[in-house]
């Protein structure tokens, strides 16, 4: 099997709206967030997906009980546009939020790939080249 990265590193980012901040205040601390509303995703088995945090350089589950409009925990690439122009305010220290590795594709190794799958890895890698200097264009400073 071959693996080849199709994106950088994903960095989290919390987020909320100058508006929710304006009436609920602004987190500080992970802890802070049992007072917001947090914007969760709900597994089909009806679970959430946790919300990590880097405490002490461990990473740790924090369990946020509240859902509705308010905090919102998503990758960097999906609000970065968004904070820049001011319509989403970045929130708690980017140390303080995990980074995980991006997405690989994996094939199988043969001497002669097909045309399509030439054409898939090539788009990637040109697509992974775009997409890192646009971030580099946009950095979104968390407080």
């Amino acid at each position: 099997m071959i693996a080849i990265r199709v994106t950088s590193d994903m960095h989290y980012h919390m987020v909320a709206s100058p508006d929710y901040l304006a009436r609920g205040g602004r987190p500080r601390t992970p802890a802070d967030l049992q007072g917001h509303n947090c914007i969760r995703y709900r597994l089909p088995g009806g679970g959430f997906i946790p919300w990590l945090f880097v405490v002490d350089g461990k990473t740790v589950e924090f369990d946020v009980s509240l859902d509705g409009i308010g905090v919102a925990y998503l990758y960097e690439e999906y609000v970065a546009a968004l904070v820049a122009d001011g319509r989403l305010v970045s929130l708690l220290d980017k140390s303080a939020l995990p980074i995980t590795d991006g997405f690989f594709l994996f094939y199988q190794s043969r001497r002669q790939n097909s045309a399509a799958l030439r054409a898939l890895i090539a788009f990637l890698r040109s697509d992974r080249r775009i997409r890192a200097r646009a971030a580099e264009a946009v950095p979104i400073a968390a407080s």
